[in-house]
C-alpha cells in the first residue's frame, strides 16, 4: 500500500486545460517536452463550451483528437470532458487527482475570455500548484470557423 499524499507517485500528473486550442502545436510540443523531461502522465479536460449537444460533441471530438496525438508520441493521457465554467472544470480535476502542475492552453491573450478573466492567477492562486501556460493557436479546422 502507498500513502501518495506522503510518498508521492513515481510519476508526474499534469493537468491540462484547453478547450479551443486542444489540437494546437504549442499545446502538444510543450506537453512532449514535459513528458521528455521525466515520467508524466496528463490528464486532460476539455470544458465544454455550453451544455447543447453540438458543443459537447465539439468538446469531445477535440478531445478526442488531443489524446490520440499524444498516445501516437508515446505519451500516456487520459481525459474527459468538463463544466463549461474553466475554473469548476479545473477545481473537479483537483479534487479528484493526485496533481503535480496545471498546464492551460488558452488563445493569443488578446483573444482569450480565459484570460480576461484571470483563470490562469486565479488557478495558481487557488490551486497551490505550479502553473504553466501556453497561448496556442486554435486547432487548424477552427481557425477559419
Amino acid at each position: 500500500m502507498v500513502d501518495v499524499d506522503s510518498e508521492g507517485l513515481p510519476f508526474d500528473v499534469t493537468l491540462v486545460l484547453a478547450n479551443q486550442t486542444a489540437g494546437g502545436d504549442e499545446l502538444v510540443q510543450r506537453l512532449e517536452q514535459l513528458n521528455e523531461e521525466g515520467p508524466h502522465r496528463f490528464i486532460v479536460v476539455v470544458p465544454q463550451d455550453s451544455g447543447d449537444g453540438r458543443a459537447v460533441a465539439a468538446a469531445r471530438e477535440r478531445l478526442g483528437k488531443l489524446l490520440q496525438s499524444l498516445r501516437d508520441d508515446g505519451i500516456v493521457a487520459a481525459g474527459m470532458i468538463g463544466d463549461p465554467d474553466p475554473y469548476t472544470a479545473a477545481r473537479n480535476a483537483l479534487d479528484y487527482f493526485h496533481l503535480s502542475e496545471i498546464v492551460i492552453s488558452t488563445l493569443p491573450s488578446n483573444r482569450s475570455a480565459w484570460i480576461e478573466k484571470g483563470l490562469v492567477e486565479k488557478l495558481e492562486r487557488d490551486s497551490g500548484k505550479r502553473v504553466v501556460h501556453i497561448e496556442s493557436s486554435a486547432e487548424p479546422a477552427e481557425a477559419g470557423a
